[in-house]
């Protein structure tokens, strides 16, 4: 007897929606999908004094027992499929081995070190490993009831309380188009073949300097407008094309056409040009961001093309070197020319 694998159909959840035994795209209710957002936003929105008083519906949740996911229950569960084949069960050490596996998650995420010992009791037991907590406390709990104390920076609770004071009109526009670009990168490419060309609708005419620079202020504002900020910086969430027939909506990466160095760029000049100091503000933020994964990124980035590869970074941080008179970047960037291939 031997076990071996094989590529298996797997058929449509029951998740999916459907209409006749037909499948029904969400994209054909984009705008129902949203309007229905946006009412239920603006309900909690109007009735956000009443959700944060002491007495109000959120402190009755306080104690409840919630579950964390500390992990996708489907790395469990492949982790302990895999820990059943015979190759790994002629000895006891070999299953120990690949349960180990669980460190490696640990290197990027080192809170997973405090319950590593409560996965590997779960696993060994054949069970998924469970965690628990309590949205007003700071500890978690294992499938046991053992108690990790302070696991947590905060409460979930305290999170909650600080989204809702959050709630703005401002803030519902971006949730709307995080909606919409999620919809939009749910649609397919067809065979590749571009449409036809967009037909001219008048006669063309030259854009002075003004009418130029109030077309990038409209966008500078709107970037502004769809910023995530953070205590470390501020970034974008976007389109991003794998290169065959999907789009997917994620923070913006490191490339200069349309990642976080090009909008860093974009904000930097502007801020330059039209001397206001929000638009210099939001692209140094940007650039603490763009710094940061620039560490945690340089043995990922294979290209050093300039528009999706190093050339672009280098590119980026000279210019924000010489605008800004910061001899730091430029040498971050003499730096980056030092790493690439001969």
């Amino acid at each position: 007897m031997q076990l071996v694998r094989q590529r298996m159909t797997t058929s449509p959840g029951r998740n999916r929606p459907s209409l006749n035994a037909s499948d029904v795209s969400p994209c054909d209710h984009a705008e129902e999908i949203a309007a229905g957002f946006a009412r239920a936003y603006r309900l909690l929105l109007k009735c956000r004094d009443e959700l944060l008083s002491s007495a109000g519906p959120l402190a009755w949740f306080a104690d409840d027992e919630v579950r964390v996911v500390l992990r996708g229950t489907d790395t469990y569960g492949r982790l302990l499929d895999e820990s059943f084949h015979p190759d790994v069960l002629r000895d006891a050490l070999d299953r120990d081995l690949l349960l180990d596996w669980l460190w490696v998650a640990a290197e990027s995420r080192p809170y997973l070190t405090k319950v590593i010992s409560a996965e590997l009791q779960d696993l060994e037991n054949g069970d998924i490993p469970l965690f628990t907590t309590r949205p007003g406390s700071r500890d978690l709990w294992t499938s046991s009831g053992q108690p990790i104390r302070d696991f947590f920076d905060e409460p979930a609770m305290a999170f909650v309380r600080r989204r809702l004071e959050h709630l703005s009109e401002l803030d519902l526009e971006l949730q709307l188009w995080f909606i919409r670009a999620s919809l939009g990168a749910s649609t397919e490419y067809g065979d590749g073949a571009q449409g036809p060309a967009p037909e001219s609708t008048g006669p063309q005419t030259a854009n002075g300097r003004e009418h130029l620079l109030r077309a990038a202020c409209s966008l500078g504002d709107k970037l502004a407008s769809l910023a995530v900020p953070s205590k470390q910086g501020t970034s974008w969430i976007g389109l991003t094309f794998d290169g065959e027939r999907r789009w997917s909506i994620s923070p913006l990466m490191l490339d200069l056409y349309g990642g976080l160095p090009g909008v860093t760029l974009f904000l930097a000049y502007l801020g330059a040009i039209t001397q206001e100091q929000r638009y210099t503000v939001l692209a140094q933020r940007a650039g603490e961001t763009m710094l940061r994964r620039l560490e945690k990124s340089k043995s990922s980035v294979k290209s050093i093309g300039a528009f999706t590869g190093w050339g672009g970074v280098i590119y980026t941080l000279s210019h924000l070197g010489a605008l800004w008179r910061e001899a730091q970047l430029l040498n971050k960037a003499e730096a980056l020319v030092a790493t690439l291939p001969a």
